[in-house]
């Protein structure tokens, strides 16, 4: 199982990666409300997220907290873009 965050218990749905970032969908075990969280080049802001600084990448997975219980079933990634379904 993927730790997203140091959360060792989330519950990995579907993951999508280009090859510059990537996508997985999680769910805490027992939720029916699922997450998106993006890593990796935010150069084109493909990541959903502003960063407060120069840096263009992610390192980690964070979460995409507009796509907060949306019903997200389905990701896919380009080289800078990215699609949530």
């Amino acid at each position: 199982m993927l730790s997203v965050q140091g959360d060792d218990s989330l519950e990995i749905q579907a993951v999508a990666a280009s090859g510059f970032h990537t996508l997985a969908i999680v769910r805490p075990p027992g939720s029916s409300m699922s997450t998106v969280y993006a890593w990796g080049s935010n150069s084109q802001r493909q990541l959903g997220i502003d960063l407060d600084d120069d840096e263009d990448r992610v390192c980690f997975p964070v979460p995409i907290v507009p796509l907060f219980g949306k019903g997200i079933r389905q990701v896919a990634c380009g080289s800078g873009h990215s699609v949530a379904l």
